[in-house]
């Protein structure tokens, strides 16, 4: 009996645990839209740096980030935090991440088959 109690004890306390979010909610809590928004120029940005070209050596990507959505590194790591605890959200807001920078690609790709058919006619 005692071994009962004690074992419907821990199960409620472990269901509870793994329900709850370990991390609070911001105070100022950004849309999904918003982060997933941020995610995607953070990840073009460190394209840019790190593959496709060299930004000027002042450039500051977070402050950059911080300028252009009018907050600051608390307010982004406090969201970061939040939404990351989420696994399933957090990945599913990495996924649109990834499928604008597909489209992108994509995109960049057929202009540039549009432009060499264009040069190979014109010739």
């Amino acid at each position: 009996m005692k071994n009962n109690i004690v074992l419907v004890i821990f199960l409620f306390l472990f269901t509870v645990s793994c329900n709850t979010n370990p991390v609070e909610k911001p105070e100022k809590l950004l849309s999904e839209e918003e982060m997933v928004a941020m995610l995607y120029d953070v990840a073009i940005l460190q394209i840019a740096q790190n593959r496709i070209v060299s930004l000027p050596p002042n450039f500051k990507q977070n402050e950059y980030i911080y300028t252009k959505y009018g907050i600051d590194s608390l307010l982004y790591t406090q969201n970061h935090k939040y939404y990351a605890a989420q696994p399933k959200l957090y990945k599913k807001m990495h996924d649109k991440v990834l499928k604008q920078i597909e489209a992108e690609i994509n995109e960049i790709s057929n202009s540039e088959k549009q432009n060499k058919e264009t040069k190979v006619e014109a010739e």
